[in-house]
């Protein structure tokens, strides 16, 4: 799949203080959207960003293994 044009989010706020920068998080019922081959538009990818709803994240302390 090829990299999709768009605008990285900012750092969600549970985890800003972890990083300034997130991962995309895709909610399952939104996968189709996302992964459609025609989803090419750099304003269409964003306003389909602009629309995912926030995600719940809760940062957790883990090994230095990790």
């Amino acid at each position: 799949m090829a990299p999709r044009p768009c605008d990285s989010p900012s750092g969600y706020p549970q985890i800003r203080h972890v990083h300034d920068r997130s991962p995309v998080i895709i909610p399952k019922d939104r996968f189709a959207e996302w992964l459609d081959p025609d989803l090419t538009d750099k304003n269409d990818v964003q306003h389909l960003l602009d629309s995912l709803p926030e995600p719940t994240l809760t940062p957790r302390i883990v090994s230095t293994r990790v």
